[in-house]
């Protein structure tokens, strides 16, 4: 049974990160303004952005990848040319007995993720990061040598377990 993707204004207002009165004014807002619900919610102050992050990498089922605190392996950027990083907005992990990680920005981009699944004979593990934080992490990059230039340490994000059923 295909599993029911929530939308981010019930999941802002389910968890209790936004109130109903503010959820309301954003949305309000965002169409008016023509602009995302999240990118919406952190103009307002109602939540920051790494928040609107978490709950779209749980929107989606996916692990949430933040670029700030979690490093990102140097021979991982190897794995897959820079260009195919540089125009998917991708970034691979680790590939492991079969299984390539990937960090991506687009859970919809299913052109991309099945080519990947073709060019690299692998199933996909995904996690979700903030678009403008990997599309930075890629322009970082040297000439794709996997140089970062970054000294992220592990770090854990905050939880949004599937307590919901949903």
């Amino acid at each position: 049974m295909a599993k029911k993707h929530r939308k981010l204004g019930e999941i802002l207002y389910r968890k209790q990160l936004v109130s109903k009165e503010n959820l309301i004014k954003a949305l309000k807002k965002a169409k008016a303004d023509n602009k995302r619900l999240g990118e919406t919610c952190v103009e307002m102050g109602l939540t920051k952005q790494k928040i609107i992050d978490q709950v779209l990498a749980k929107q989606f089922g996916l692990k949430y990848y933040n670029l700030d605190d979690q490093e990102v392996p140097e021979d991982a950027v190897k794995l897959i040319p820079f260009d195919l990083i540089k125009k998917h907005s991708i970034l691979p992990l680790e590939m492991n007995n079969g299984k390539l990680k990937i960090i991506i920005t687009d859970p919809n981009d299913f052109e991309t993720l099945d080519m990947l699944r073709f060019r690299f004979n692998a199933d996909l593990e995904c996690y979700y990061a903030n678009p403008d934080k990997l599309a930075e992490f890629i322009n970082n990059l040297n000439g794709g040598t996997g140089e970062q230039g970054t000294d992220g340490a592990e770090g854990d994000s905050a939880s949004f377990g599937d307590d919901e059923g949903g």
